[in-house]
């Protein structure tokens, strides 16, 4: 069956209270996954991370941030 279409693929690559992040092997294998299911579809397909690009503090699960 042909589609047309995009497919929107979102990660979230934020780490708790830091302004870097990084995509995880569960979160890249989702990814190439759900790629691969866009191409076969024929639809075109974006990523979209969410990221902090500076610290936002007391945003993380750890209870130390909440002292």
């Amino acid at each position: 069956m042909d589609k047309t279409g995009t497919k929107i693929i979102g990660l979230d690559s934020t780490e708790p209270d830091l302004d870097y992040g990084k995509v995880g092997r569960t979160q890249q294998k989702f990814m190439e996954i759900e790629l691969e299911k866009a191409q076969n579809d024929n639809l075109y397909s974006i990523i979209a991370l969410h990221h902090h690009i500076i610290p936002v503090p007391k945003n993380g699960q750890r209870k130390e941030c909440f002292k």
